[in-house]
């Protein structure tokens, strides 16, 4: 299999894995509210909570596969000033997934890694050649 035959396949399961959090409310809510079970019966309980225990993946998923579809709108060296992260005018936000180009350590060739601004673990991106995908809005802005 080609990794183009291989895109195609996972567009396919995204889409499902959306209808999947959608009509189980996780999608909107982060909980399986919309899904109704037997709250007396053990076996409903429990995989009510293992079910619970996967969706935070099929959502991180949903969105890593949702990003990809989208096609590079930016592509450049990423800047730090007082506003936070910015590059090519748009400005990343906490949580945004955008991709720097780093060397592998092992095999030394220059790759593409998924990465996004988080408080937490405080990687300093500036200076980073970047790039981001997203949908252009009709007024100009950029929604990545």
């Amino acid at each position: 299999m080609d990794i183009q035959s291989l895109e195609k396949k996972l567009v396919g399961i995204n889409k499902k894995l959306e209808a999947v959090l959608h009509q189980s409310g996780y999608l909107d809510t982060d909980d399986l509210l919309l899904v109704k079970y037997d709250t007396e019966s053990p076996n409903d309980i429990f995989l009510y909570e293992t079910y619970m225990g996967i969706f935070p993946h099929l959502r991180e998923a949903y969105s890593v596969l949702s990003y990809l579809q989208k096609p590079v709108i930016c592509e450049g060296i990423v800047e730090y000033s007082r506003n936070g992260y910015v590059l090519g005018g748009i400005k990343l936000a906490d949580e945004d997934m955008f991709e720097v180009l780093e060397r592998d350590e092992y095999t030394g060739k220059r790759k593409w890694v998924l990465a996004s601004i988080c408080e937490y673990f405080g990687t300093d991106y500036d200076g980073m050649k970047a790039r981001v995908r997203g949908d252009k809005r009709i007024d100009g802005r950029h929604d990545i």
